[in-house]
This record gives C-alpha cells, structure tokens and sequence, in this order.
C-alpha cells in the first residue's frame, strides 16, 4: 500500500514532467514559418516607432520646463535641468547661443535653424532627432529651444572611450552597416512618424539583418519557452529521487541526472540558448570563452551552479546509497582502490579551483587580484562568486571523499596513508604530463585531506561545535591559498607576456603612430593658406611659419622627439638661418633611398642606419618629412620636418581620449620601464627605473633574461634581442622592459581578501542549509562561548575598519581636491598678468598660447583658458576642440558657478563618451576692478586612478590586519573556549558516572572560582547522596518487593481462577446421579489436563520473575554500536530470505559505553517482534536506521510494517511477562527497558494501528 505522501510526490512528478515535455513540444514547434510570420509584423518596426515617441515625449518635457524657468525669470536653475534630462538642449536667445547643456558638442544655429517642431538634423557628431521650441519673454526676447535626440553618434576617432554607433534605445540593433537611414524610396522603407504625424525620418534594415531580427526574435520566444519546460522537466525527474532514496540505490539515479544535465547542458551551449535568449554580455564570448560547454562567463556560472546543487545533494543523500550500505563488506583489495580512487578525486575537485582561476587570465583579461585594482566591475563580482562556488564544491568533494576513504580505510592507518600516497603520485604524474602541475596546491591540499581523515573534522560539518568552525576556516584558507598562489601565478606569467609584447613593439624599427601623425600633418600644411601665402610673400618673416606649424600643427604631439623646421624657398635655397646650406645638401645626407618609407616625402633612419651611413653615432630614431607647399598649383616653396628621438622621455599629459585604438598601447606600459642597448651601450632609457645606476649591464649576457626574466633590485627585467641584423659587424641591439616585481606582500593580501570573502560566504552558507536543524538553544556551550567571542571580535573590528577606509577615502578625496585648487590657483597666478594684458589688447593670442604651452609642459597638465562667456581663448591641447572632441565652449555648470554665482573656483565631475575625469575651474578676476577675466580649467584625466590605487593600498593594508587578527582571534577563541569548557565537562562526565549502587568519587578543584563552587556543592551533594543511599535502599527494597508481589499476585491469580472453575465443576458433576463412570473418567482427564496446563503456567511466570530478578547488571564497555546493529541485521537477513530488509546506517563509528552482548540480545528481540508482528498475508518489510541526532545523540529505529499496538495495551508493553504471542514469556521488552536504562539511554515506540510500530533507542555518544 502506497503511501500517501508518496502518492503526492509521484503525482506532483507526474504533472511537472508532463507540461515540461509539452513546453519542450511547443518550442520545438514554434519556429515553424507560419509562427514566424505571425510575429514578424510586431517586431522591431513597432518597437523602432514607440521608442521615437517616447524620445520626444520626453524632449518636450525637458522643452517646456526650459520655458517654465524663462517665465520665472529664473535662468540660473537651467543648470539644475542639466542632472535631470536625458537628452543634450541647447537654449539661443535671438538667435545667440544663451544656454548649452552639453559641451562635448554645441552645434551653431545655422545648423539648427528652421521652421519646424521635428526634424532629422546630420550634424558633425552623426544624426540627431530634433525638437525645436520657440517662445518670447515678458523683454520680448526670442528664445529658441533645440532639445537633440541622438540616432547615430560619430566619433573622430576609435578607442575604449569613444565609439561610434547607432543609439541602441531608439534603433536596437548594433551595426550602422545594417541600417540606411532617409534612403532612396522603395518598397522596402519604413516611415517613422513624430506625436504630430509628420515622417521625421525613413530606414531600411538590410534584408538579412531584418531576417536574423525576425529569426532571433522567435528563437527567444521558443528559447524561452523551451526553458521554462526544461527547468520543470528536471524538476519532475528530481522529485523521483525518493524512490531511488527508498531502495538505497541513489548513486545510480545521480549519476543518471548528472548525465541527463550534461545533454541539457550540452544543447543549450551548441545552441546558444541563453546568449540567444538574454542578450547579456555575460554570455558574450568575447569577455570569456574556455570550452564548449563554458562558451561564456554566464555559462560558467550556470554550470557551477548546477555542480554545486549536485555535489551537495549527493554529500546529503550518501547514506542511501548501495555502495555505503556494503562498504562493510567490501574485500579489503577493493576498499584500498576506492579509497585511493576517492584520494584522487579530491585532487582532482582541487583542480578545479586551479582551472578556473587560471581560465580567467588565459581565456579572458578578467583579474582577482584586488592589490592592483580596487574598482569591481559586474564582471569581478561574477567571477568572484563563481570561484567561492567552486571552492564550496572543492570543500564539499573533499568532504565526501574524506568521510567515505575512513570508512574504507579507518581501521587501517597504514593502508590509509598507502593509498593516499599512491593517489598523490598518481595525480602529479598525471599532472606534469598536462602540464598543469602546481607543487604547493599538491601539498596544501594533501596535508588538508590526511588532517580531515585523521582528526575525523569532516563528521562535524553539519554540527555547530568548536571543531565545525575550525573545520569550516581551514578549508578557506586551503582555498584561499589556492586562489592567490594561482593568481600570482598567472599574473606574473600574462605580466611576462605583455612585456614581451611590449619590448618587441619597441625593437621594432618605426614608430606606426608617429608616421600616422605626419601624414596628417603633411596634409595639413600643404593645405594652409597662411603657410602659401607666407610663402609665396617676399615681405612677410618667415619665422611666424615656423610659430604657426609649432602651434596649430604639431602642437605637443610630438613630445618624445626633438622637432626641428626648415624652410627653403621653390630653388631650394634656406631661408632662416639655422641652416645654411640647400635642400639637395639636406636631403642628400638623410633623404636617401635606402631611408624612404611607403609614405611619399617620409623617410626614417635608425641607429644602426646613422652609424653605418655616418650621420650621427648619438641618433636614436629619426623622421625627415618633406611637405613641397603649393600656391594653386604652383610651387612656392618647402617645409621639411626633422624629427629626431629624445633619449629621456618627458611626462606624457595628452590624454587617452585621443589616442586611436590602433595605435593605443597597452594599459600595463603605464608602469614599465624600459631601455634600449647597442651591445653593452646603453642609448637611452624611460621610466622610474635607473639603468645607468642600478642595472647591471653584466646581466645582458645572462641567458635568464631573454626567457622569464630576472629579479633585481626590487624590479623584474625581461629582455628581448634583435633577431636580424643587417650588418654584422653591429652589436645587437637589446630592449630591456621592467616592472616592479610581484611582492609577496601582494600575495598575501589576495590570500586575506579571498580568505575574507570564504568566511563570509561559508558562514552564510551553513546558517542557509541548516536553517531548520540549527537554534540557537540547540547550540553546545562551548559553540556559544566562540560565537559571543567572535562576534565581540568580528563586528566592531568591522565597524572600525570601514569608518578607517571611509575616513581615508573622504582624506584622499580632500588632499586630491586641495591639490587639484592649489595647481589650478599657481597656473592662475602665472597667467592673470598675461590674461590682463590681452584684455587690454596689449599681448596677441600667439604670445598668450605660448604661455600657456610652456606653463601646461612644466606643470605637467593640461590647460584650457576660457572668455567669461564661455568660448575657449586658448588650450595647451587645441587639437581636442579642433578634431570635435570636445566643443570649444566650456562646462555650463562651471560658467553658472563662476559667473552667475560668484564661485571663485569650482571642480566637476566630467564625462567624454565613457572616459571619466574631474576639472578644476579657477576664475581669472582682474587686479584693477575685480574684473572677471577669463576661466581657467584643467582637467585630471588620471585622478580616478590615483585616488583608486591609495585606496587599494589602504584597503591592502587593513585586510592583511583584519585577517591576521581574525585568525589569531579565531585560534585563541578555540583555546579559551575549551579551557573554559574543559571543567564543565570533567563535571558532567563525573555526573554521568554518579550511581546509587557504586561509591561515588569526590571532584578535586584548587581554585576558589565559580568552577570551584560548584564543585564543592557537588562533592555536598555526595556526602548528602551517601547519607541518604542507605535510607533510600531500603525503602526501594520494600517498595519494589510490594510491586513486585503486586505483579506475582496478579499473574498468578489469571490462572488460578480458570483452576478453581475447573475444580467446582468437577464437584458439582462428582455429586450428580446421573454421570456415568465413563464420562466421570474423561472429565478428569480433561480436569487433571487443564490444572496441568495452568500449573506449567504458574511454573513459567515463577521462572520469569527468577530470571528477571536475577539478571545481572550489564558490564559497560565502550563497543561501536553499528558494527553490532549491521551484525544483527545480516544474521537475520541470511535467516528469514522472506523478509525484506532495508538499513539505513550512517557512515562514521557510533560508540557507546555499554554491554555489547546484552545490547545484540536486546536488538535481536525488537527485530524478531517486528517481524512476528506482520500479518501472514504481508510482506514483512523491517527498516533498521542509526544516525545522529541534532543534540548529538545517537538513535537506532526499528521500524515494521505490521498490525500495530492497540491503542489499550500500549502502557503495558514493557511490563515483565507481558505478552500478546501465543508463546513467550513476555519479559523481552521489559529486559530491553531495563538494559537501555542501566546504559544511561532510553527506550520508546510509536505506532499506528494498521500501518506498523517503529521502537526507538537512544544512546549517549562515548565522550
């Protein structure tokens, strides 16, 4: 008969598997053509349409509280609108720019201008959706309002920071080629309507792009549903699992369920699935790509999702498995090839931690190491969370492997450490022939492993006792270790790479982004007027040409070269003075042939070319162009650009904004240094390293250096030769890269950062998954004692920790802030004389810039000098604003703050495409009538990373602290709680021990404490029991012998009373006439058969008592209970082939202090009842289970399907002699009763009737 929980189970399984496989069955279907079809008409048309009017909903929004503040004549709160608005507007008053919003772009009216409520404007910086508002003010002024909705964004150029492109928000799809916007009318072009109805815009999305757009949208739709179905598809078939717990064959359905996920897995990344269906790039294979079932860092985390839910699931469920329920048996060969087997799992779950932390650096650029970058992106923080799930998984297999490997092993210390050693040297074979053999994971986690089976720590998990949390922190830590040891593993090795990288592009011969800068350059001075007509004027000084080339042309682009101009007149004459000769002499020495490069005019030599050719034996590199400067179509003269490198680089303060991402260099190169060697010369250097001073040249030579580098003096030198040389007769030339090296301090706050977030996480953890069996009433003292402990610690350690790094973040912050005043208020200084003479027209603009030029070279900043109305006056870098990178209007906030509201200087958070920096704005006021000048501004594009790197030192430093504290703490806290502990227990254990029958040792206590009052009040206590044993002996004698002739009395008087009825029938027919001899004779047979019968009966009752009385106290031992219960079961198992036996014991010994044989008596009793208590027409089914309890306890059932008790003899089960069998005496259960008590346990049943009787015995544990 099945049961009905059971039967809801099966129900429940049933329901969920079947609307899965249909859920499975409709998305299979749903990409048919005809579904498709149906959907297309509401796809990305529609959505194109309801994002366009919403974009202008919120356009006039933003429109009409424009007007609102003119009608408040409130125009200063038009900077509060600025935080609030999605959108860039720009506000002209009579067709004057008043207001901008944006100042990386302000378009001029004339291209703003029209008649119009909506437009599509094409603009510089790409396609914008127009809405325009126009008003006049109570002045009669006209203002004008252009709120700009971006379509298409385009950039001048490409890198992290800038990137062109369609805005998503409006037209969700990625790529401009896949689109045409406002193209030539066909049937094929959508109309995109504004909230009036007029077309604003048409487009059309190439065929196969619009077919993928369809395509993709149904394969979400079916994806989707698809996996809905598949989630309650594995739901169904894991709730079968209580079947498979039922007949101690788990491990087969779990390996069955991991092979069904591995499909399912294996589907839904061949397909794409949750890419396909989220869109997210953390399915995005370009941030992380391993394998094919770990396409992304998504996939990743699903997948160690699912293994963490496995592997728990079995580490809960193994003590139903058929293998733990025949581990006793196993042939001692077999124990010690699974247990070695088991050994090397646990290696391998080690691996795994390795693996995927080694993933990281070799399939993506995704980094732990919280000692170099404090900011964590959404990328960390996953990838952070998968590795603290796969040391859970680590810990958990380790566990499992450990618990299962003593049971294999345990009584055999010698074979245990043989199989352990055989395990470790198979794994590091097998792991050197991988190449994956890391010696300190080896040894940290062996020595973990042979600690978990020898200290018996794994039995503790799931028990909140001093040995659970030191269980818990020794395995962080191993996984700690773990994770730091390979993060800096993997970061010196990808350290080593981008170092070679780096050296090979520096011994490489030209420098690509230099060239592509010159041909710029020559472009635009052949096309400069100013230069023609400079030129092509006999009157006109030539050296404002050179003036102009420095300043518009080159203007600091080339910093780490020494630029030299040379004009020379259409006959090749010079014409200044630092040259004398004709260009055919200059060209002749450095424009030679073998010197041209693939760009017309462009010729590079280096240094072995300038020795070899004698040109100079100092020349690094140089770049000779010749620009020939036309006057329409006539020649009027040359410039030649001579470029040579410098051999010390200055600070580089242009920005990284400008930078294309061709030719950007890597973000490590920020903290190299590096040096170029003609043989053992060296030619130059760069960096904060000295080569002239601390590296030893000797160490060329050394073969070290060209392989993985060498350490000294704190740095690590990796070197890279020249592979071909053109003259041999040249000494090779040698780049040397180096970085300061991998501190084990670095290491050490990786290991305390991860060690941190285990704590954290483990604990978390365990309070989840033993929610319900853990209160904190349930907890021992002893657990108590550490958690107050720890927490006394923990928490305000924390609390002091974080106002430590929120104070010094506000410190860093302020000192950053005060710098950034005190730099802005010096260059104002220098520049407020200069600036009051342009106002006063007496200094031209090119002398102001000049200023400005050498002052941003010595300051090492960047400096831009705004007119009190906004516009830009001069820039140390003019070329942001001239390529459109920035509008050559200042920030609207600063002009509001400085002009409007009489802030003398301001800083502002500031954005350019993605790039994030601050700026100071300082006003330049006039010494004569407090004047406003102009408006100084420098922007710190490196302030972020300054202040980030501090706080990450910082943040180092009380990590460190924090767990060297916490672990010291935590070690001590075990100490203290034991020795305080350590008492209580000598005293409990003597209580256990306190008996009526023997002498009851006094406690000896030398201290005067509280320990040592209790220990008096018990020796008190004694001396009171002694005093009364005598009395109480003597009254339980008299009382048990008047219970006892209550019992006799009353069993001997059943069969006396059938005697007497006997005896008086016989008279009475004796006394009649009328019975024959005949039948007299057989009715005293009968008689004298029955008083027979009834006196055996008197005779067993008079034995039972006897023996009862005379049975002897058990003689305590300590014995491990579970070898007897599993002796027990397999004697009656081998018996009774009828019976259906299932156990249910769990692993680990159980040992108590008892009577081993009077124990088997006892259990070989309740078994036999139960299997007489099954009616004939059943199956008798007897499940015996041993385990644990939450107080630690440790329980045996044994549980029968039969009849039940009735309900009116149950209070009469343990009484001696009491049966309901047609044979026994009926003093089993009260010799059962009688022995579990003298052992200091207890003894009860519950049944119900119809349904079975489960009898319970409950042991203390031997301490």
């Amino acid at each position: 008969m099945m049961h009905p929980f059971a039967k809801k189970i099966r129900l429940r399984m049933l329901v969920l598997c079947a609307v899965g496989i249909l859920m499975l069955l409709l998305a299979w279907l749903l990409p048919s053509e005809a579904t498709r079809r149906s959907l297309i008409d509401a796809g990305i048309d529609r959505q194109i349409q309801n994002n366009v009017l919403h974009a202008f909903e919120k356009a006039q929004a933003e429109a009409d509280r424009i007007r609102l503040t003119f009608q408040n004549n409130n125009q200063a709160a038009l900077a509060q609108i600025i935080e609030e608005q999605p959108y860039p507007f720009y506000v002209f008053k009579n067709r004057t720019l008043f207001f901008w919003s944006d100042f990386s772009f302000v378009p001029t009216y004339e291209h703003l201008k029209g008649q119009y409520r909506y437009r599509l404007l094409s603009l510089s910086r790409g396609l914008f959706l127009a809405y325009h508002d126009e008003f006049l003010t109570g002045g009669k002024a006209h203002i004008e309002t252009y709120v700009l909705i971006p379509l298409y964004r385009r950039y001048p150029v490409e890198n992290n920071y800038l990137h062109s492109g369609l805005n998503t928000d409006i037209i969700p799809i990625s790529r401009w080629e896949d689109v045409r916007i406002n193209p030539p009318l066909t049937s094929d072009v959508v109309e995109v309507k504004a909230p009036n109805g007029q077309v604003v815009f048409n487009y059309v999305i190439m065929p196969s792009t619009r077919e993928m757009l369809n395509k993709v949208l149904v394969q979400r739709i079916a994806i989707g549903i698809a996996c809905v179905g598949l989630v309650l598809l594995t739901w169904g078939l894991w709730l079968s699992r209580f079947y498979w717990i039922r007949k101690q064959l788990f491990e087969f359905f779990w390996a069955a369920f991991v092979l069904y996920l591995l499909l399912c897995r294996g589907v839904m990344t061949h397909y794409r699935w949750l890419s396909t269906l989220t869109g997210w790039e953390l399915f995005d294979s370009k941030l992380y790509a391993s394998s094919m079932l770990t396409p992304s860092l998504g996939d990743l985390l699903v997948n160690a999702l699912l293994l963490a839910w496995l592997v728990l699931s079995l580490r809960v469920h193994i003590p139903h498995t058929f293998f733990i329920h025949r581990i006793h048996r196993t042939h001692r060969l077999f124990a010690f090839v699974w247990a070695t087997c088991l050994a090397l799992l646990s290696y391998v779950s080690i691996g795994l931690v390795v693996y995927f932390v080694s993933t990281l650096y070799l399939d993506a650029t995704i980094s732990l190491d919280i000692s170099t970058q404090l900011n964590f992106s959404w990328v960390r923080f996953i990838a952070l969370f998968i590795f603290l799930l796969f040391s859970f998984i680590y810990f958990l297999i380790t566990n499992l492997c450990a618990r299962v490997f003593s049971r294999l092993l345990g009584q055999h210390p010698l074979l245990m450490m043989l199989s352990f050693s055989a395990a470790t040297l198979l794994t590091i074979s097998l792991s050197y022939q991988v190449s994956f053999y890391h010696p300190w994971v080896v040894f940290v986690h062996g020595v973990f492993f042979l600690l978990s089976i020898f200290t018996k720590l794994p039995n503790y998990l799931f028990h909140l006792r001093y040995r659970t949390t030191l269980y818990l922190f020794i395995g962080a830590v191993v996984c700690a270790f773990t994770g730091a040891y390979v993060i800096r593993l993997y970061s010196q090795e990808r350290m080593l790479t981008n170092k070679l990288s780096y050296a090979e592009s520096l011994l490489a011969e030209r420098d690509f982004y230099t060239e592509f800068l010159l041909k710029e350059v020559y472009e635009k001075i052949r096309k400069d007027y100013n230069i023609q007509e400079y030129l092509r004027s006999p009157f006109l000084p030539k050296q404002l040409i050179k003036q102009r080339i420095r300043r518009i042309h080159l203007n600091n682009q080339f910093d780490n070269y020494q630029v030299r101009i040379l004009l020379f007149d259409t006959h090749g004459n010079t014409l200044d003075k630092s040259f004398s000769g004709k260009i055919n002499d200059y060209l002749q020495r450095y424009a030679q042939k073998q010197f041209q490069t693939e760009v017309p005019f462009l010729y590079f030599i280096n240094e072995q070319q300038a020795v070899e050719y004698k040109i100079s034996p100092n020349l690094l590199r140089a770049y000779i162009l010749k620009i020939p400067v036309k006057y329409q179509g006539m020649l009027v003269g040359y410039v030649i650009l001579e470029l040579k490198q410098k051999k010390d680089l200055p600070y580089n303060v242009y920005p990284e904004l400008m930078v294309d991402s061709r030719f950007r260099m890597p973000q490590e190169a920020q903290n190299y240094s590096y040096s170029v060697w003609m043989g053992r010369r060296l030619l130059y250097s760069y960096g904060q390293y000295n080569y002239e001073k601390d590296f030893n040249s000797r160490l060329l030579s050394q073969a070290a250096l060209y392989q993985n580098g060498i350490e000294s003096n704190g740095f690590h030198h990796i070197a890279v030769l020249e592979r071909a040389k053109q003259n041999r007769d040249m000494p090779p030339k040698i780049v040397v890269v180096s970085s300061p090296a991998y501190q084990l301090s670095r290491s050490f706050t990786n290991f305390s950062f991860l060690l941190l977030m285990l704590i954290l996480f483990s604990g978390s953890l365990f309070v989840l998954l033993s929610r319900k069996r853990l209160t904190f009433q349930r907890l021992s003292f002893t657990a108590k004692i550490q958690l107050y402990l720890n927490f006394a610690f923990f928490v305000p350690l924390l609390i002091v920790s974080v106002f430590t790094l929120s104070f010094m973040k506000n410190s860093y912050e302020e000192d950053l802030r005060r710098s950034f005043l005190q730099q802005a208020n010096n260059a104002m200084l220098s520049l407020s004389g200069s600036l009051q003479l342009f106002d006063n027209e007496e200094l031209q603009l090119n002398a102001l810039q000049q200023e400005l030029a050498i002052l941003s070279r010595y300051g090492q900043v960047d400096i831009n000098l705004f007119h009190p109305e906004g516009s830009l006056i001069a820039s140390s870098q003019p070329n942001i604003f001239e390529n459109g990178l920035i509008s050559p209007l200042i920030n609207p906030k600063a002009l509001v703050a400085i002009r409007d509201l009489r802030f003398k200087n301001i800083l502002l958070e500031e954005q350019i495409g993605k790039l994030r920096y601050q700026s100071v704005y300082v006003a330049i006021k006039s010494f004569e009538d407090g004047k406003l000048l102009g408006i100084l501004s420098i922007p710190f594009f490196e302030a972020q990373d300054e202040q980030s790197q501090k706080l990450s030192d910082l943040l180092a430093i009380i990590i460190n602290i924090f767990t060297i504290t916490f672990s010291v703490f935590l070690l001590l806290s075990q100490v203290v709680s034991r020795s305080l502990t350590k008492p209580l227990e000598m005293i409990a254990q003597k209580l256990r021990k306190t008996t009526f029958q023997d002498y009851n040792e006094p406690l000896e206590w030398d201290s005067d404490d509280e320990i040592g009052l209790l220990v008096s009040e018990y020796n008190r206590m004694l001396l009171n029991l002694e005093s009364s044993k005598k009395a109480l002996a003597q009254s339980e004698k008299e009382s048990a012998w008047r219970e006892m002739a209550k019992q006799v009395a009353h069993e001997i008087k059943n069969p006396l009373t059938p005697m007497k009825l006997t005896l008086q029938q016989l008279e009475r027919r004796m006394q009649s006439d009328h019975i024959s001899k005949e039948n007299l004779q057989r009715m005293l047979q009968r008689t004298i058969s029955s008083l027979l019968q009834q006196i055996d009966t008197l005779s067993d009752i008079a034995t039972s008592f006897s023996t009862f009385a005379k049975m002897p106290s058990p003689r305590l031992a300590p014995f491990d209970i579970a070898n007897t219960l599993r002796n027990i079961v397999e004697l009656h198992r081998s018996q009774n082939k009828k019976v259906f036996f299932l156990t249910n014991i769990a692993p680990g010994t159980f040992k108590v202090m008892g009577d081993d044989r009077l124990t088997g008596r006892i259990l070989t009793n309740l078994i036999l009842n139960a299997i007489q208590a099954v009616p004939e027409e059943r199956t008798p089914q007897i499940m015996v289970s041993l385990y644990r309890t939450e107080n630690n306890m440790i329980r045996i059932e044994v549980r029968d399907n039969g009849s039940g008790i009735p309900e009116e003899i149950r209070k009469r089960i343990f009484t001696p002699s009491f049966t309901t069998k047609a044979s026994g005496s009926g003093i089993g259960l009260a010799v059962a009763k009688r022995g579990i008590e003298q052992m200091n346990g207890r003894i009860w049943f519950e049944s119900k009737e119809g349904e079975g009787t489960c009898f319970f015995i409950e042991l203390p544990p031997l301490s």
